[in-house]
């Protein structure tokens, strides 16, 4: 299935607002599937190929789905680009958190230039994703 944004990189189609995250697998090879439901009980699985980052945060009972977001070929909010790539401990020495900011705006530039894809999933309640891959497929499930 291809999938459609609006201009902000947030999915419009398949609309997933309000629907529920129902389970996350990690593949070998990098591959994450998260299944997902949409409020008309429409199932999808969300397969981030080639992941190089990931962060799943508060998976709860009910995971609601506040919107789901894609970024490649434009610049990812940076407050979450920077939850998925946090920086060096305060104490640490300098040079780490300059080759971490050097990391992060090398990472930036390859998901502007379509080399890389940043996934969010922002939640109303319960699970939030954070993910930076290669690619993003969509694929609708028989409930």
């Amino acid at each position: 299935m291809d999938f459609e944004l609006h201009d902000d990189g947030v999915l419009k189609r398949p609309y997933l607002h309000d629907g529920y995250v129902l389970g996350i697998a990690i593949r070998e090879k990098s591959s994450i599937e998260i299944t997902v439901k949409d409020v008309q009980e429409n199932h999808y699985q969300i397969r981030l190929n080639s992941v190089q980052r990931f962060r799943c945060e508060e998976f709860l009972e009910g995971n609601i789905i506040f919107d789901a977001t894609i970024k490649s070929g434009a610049a990812p909010d940076d407050g979450s680009l920077r939850r998925l790539m946090p920086a060096p401990h305060p104490l640490a020495e300098q040079q780490y958190h300059s080759k971490a900011e050097q990391y992060l705006d090398e990472v930036q530039e390859k998901i502007k230039s379509g080399d890389l894809a940043f996934f969010e999933i922002t939640a109303s309640y319960g699970c939030t994703v954070l993910a930076l891959c290669k690619a993003i497929q969509i694929i609708p499930l028989k409930a």
